[in-house]
């Protein structure tokens, strides 16, 4: 990866085949602005309920986004993070409150971060995307163990990022260049909304 300064990245995430449209309408409006190339976050078994290769309208889609020129990349595996017994206060925060229970990556060991890798990976190949052009990992919520960022680099993604940086994992050690995330979530207008709604 090269990192050219200045540069925008722009990412969506949580691509499904439930999302499609808004992600659609999303990049819709971006090419109006100007914005004709985007990073699209695909979940392969999102929530355990929506499974890639059982979509083939939706792969179709995305391998056409693809062939337009769009950065298709990893997000997980179902983008879930189950609640587990005598957690500590910060994690149940970081887990439950903060990622309302879908921090996938946040505590995973080696191995476990790596089977979901190589099943993501799987998924993908089985509906027909080439794993080569396929190079960026990126953890639900940005968040990634120290053991699951290194499963990470030794399945052969190039990059990841965290909420504060990107990590080039080409290198012996990994490489990280500051850069700050901006966000936007479709899920905090929806609280917005509600609360308008409840003072009016």
């Amino acid at each position: 990866m090269q990192i050219q300064s200045p540069a925008l990245v722009v990412s969506i995430h949580d691509v499904t085949p439930s999302t499609q449209a808004i992600v659609q309408e999303m990049m819709d409006d971006l090419k109006k602005s100007g914005i004709s190339c985007c990073s699209l976050l695909v979940i392969p078994h999102y929530h355990e309920r929506e499974l890639l290769t059982t979509a083939p309208a939706f792969v179709e889609w995305l391998q056409e986004k693809q062939k337009e020129g769009h950065e298709i990349v990893l997000h997980g595996w179902s983008h879930l993070r189950p609640a587990a017994a005598h957690e500590r206060l910060w994690t149940r925060w970081m887990t439950q409150h903060y990622t309302r229970g879908e921090g996938e990556f946040y505590d995973l060991s080696y191995d476990e971060a790596r089977a979901k890798l190589k099943r993501g990976k799987e998924e993908f190949e089985k509906a027909g995307f080439d794993l080569n052009a396929m190079t960026g990992f990126i953890a639900p919520a940005w968040l990634l163990s120290k053991e699951a960022e290194r499963a990470v680099a030794d399945e052969g993604f190039f990059y990841t990022t965290r909420l504060h940086g990107v990590i080039d994992l080409k290198k012996d050690a990994p490489a990280f260049f500051k850069s700050q995330s901006m966000v936007y979530s479709v899920s905090s207008l929806r609280v917005a909304s509600a609360s308008q709604s409840h003072l009016e």
